[in-house]
């Protein structure tokens, strides 16, 4: 009898880069194909129009998929002058279009407009999205031509735009007739919504033809492996795979001794002074005593001796009226 493999053998990131024309669960069925059943989730999704990063999160690793969607995200996106679409996208249907003439000077200073967008902004969610109303994703109301029931003003959301760069301006005959730019932004961000507000803001009709994302969670692109090459080489999944102690986690690492372990595993607490803040109780990678509130908690991954990651727990610092040593105290919440 043919023994069935453990859907968590696998416990990390998987850094992926999805090739355009593939939906994002695509990516996780190859994976279920090649290696048989995995436990495994990604970190957001991304079009089938759209290529990048992908983060997978495999075998115990799901547990912290929270803690990477806060991240902050990059696009490299390509936009084209002349035409608008239903989707906003260069998927949909075409709904305006506009002469070349009257397409931007090239002379015409785009950098301000770009920058217009900086710091946080409101988006109207696009009619073709999974965003849910009354439980049903704005996509199928678009497909039943029912999205005059869709109060899309009141789905309104805020987002926040770090940076949107010029990277070129496409030209022909001195007219604008495309732009690259490259978006820094928070998570929620409607890329497709921006570059139509852009062209709008440029007094032209547009729309997003290309969108590559280069970093997400805290990976970038160039630490990517191509699904397509791990389909082809199993090897490749282990030697790309990030271990659980060095997922780039929206949150500190500790790293506690066998004792330490021993107290946390048993529901106990583990408390420790300044002093021994990085002596052999407990060792800090990204925290200092002074990060940690008497008021607020400070969430933490939990590593062994071993650099193995055990737990999700708080540290708190004690109330000095409390404790005359100012003692901090660490209590895991989760074990992985």
């Amino acid at each position: 009898m043919t023994q069935k493999k453990d859907p968590y053998r696998f416990n990390g990131l998987l850094p992926v880069s999805k090739p355009e024309g593939m939906f994002s669960k695509d990516v996780s069925r190859i994976l279920q194909k090649k290696f048989g059943k995995l436990k495994l989730g990604h970190v957001g999704t991304l079009d089938p129009m759209a290529s990048g990063v992908l983060p997978i999160v495999l075998g115990k690793a799901t547990r912290l998929q929270d803690y990477l969607l806060d991240s902050e995200k990059v696009y490299d996106v390509e936009i084209s002058f002349g035409f608008q679409t239903d989707s906003l996208d260069i998927t949909g249907e075409v709904v305006k279009r506009t002469n070349p003439e009257s397409f931007p000077d090239a002379a015409k200073a785009v950098e301000p407009v770009l920058a217009s967008f900086l710091g946080q902004i409101y988006q109207t969610p696009p009619l073709f999205s999974a965003v849910k109303y009354k439980g049903k994703p704005l996509y199928a109301y678009a497909r039943e031509n029912a999205s005059a029931e869709v109060p899309l003003e009141a789905l309104k959301r805020s987002v926040k735009i770090f940076a949107v760069d010029l990277l070129e301006k496409r030209i022909k005959s001195d007219k604008l007739f495309g732009l690259n730019i490259r978006v820094v932004c928070s998570k929620g961000t409607y890329i497709r919504v921006l570059v139509n507000d852009i062209c709008e803001k440029l007094q032209t009709v547009g729309t997003m033809k290309g969108l590559r994302r280069i970093k997400t969670a805290g990976v970038s692109l160039s630490q990517c492996v191509d699904i397509r090459d791990i389909e082809i080489d199993a090897e490749l999944l282990q030697s790309n795979l990030i271990g659980m102690a060095d997922m780039p986690v929206n949150m500190c690492k500790l790293t506690v001794d066998q004792a330490a372990e021993k107290k946390l595993f048993h529901g106990r607490t583990v408390n420790f002074t300044i002093e021994q803040y990085n002596g052999t109780v407990v060792k800090s990678r990204t925290i200092t005593p002074d990060s940690v509130s008497s008021s607020q908690s400070k969430q933490v991954l939990i590593l062994n001796e071993g650099q193995d990651a055990i737990g999700i727990g708080e540290c708190e610092k004690l109330d000095d009226l409390k404790r005359a040593d100012g003692e901090l105290v660490l209590r895991k919440k989760r074990g992985l």
